[in-house]
């Protein structure tokens, strides 16, 4: 199921492409294709944001803001690393 998802819109893509329909259809039927499937598949902002409002997305950004203080940093910063 995941391939035929992940391949649909490339074989129709080449389909259209082979096809031997008027050459001003084609790149536009191919655009329309990759918007949908960019729209389809693309990432989504996470749910507490697309239902967030004025005050609500400050406090949500404030505790991002907050948990990513309190995680360890992957790398040393450059200032550890002169040390």
């Amino acid at each position: 199921m995941i391939v035929w998802v992940a391949l649909l819109p490339l074989v129709v893509g080449l389909w259209i492409w082979e096809s031997d329909w008027s050459l001003w259809l084609r790149p536009r039927l191919l655009f329309i294709i990759a918007v949908g499937n960019l729209g389809a598949l693309g990432p989504k902002p996470r749910r507490e944001d697309s239902h967030a409002t004025g005050a609500e997305s400050g406090r949500i950004q404030a505790a991002r803001q907050e948990d990513d203080r309190d995680m360890p940093a992957l790398r040393p910063s450059r200032e550890e690393q002169n040390d």
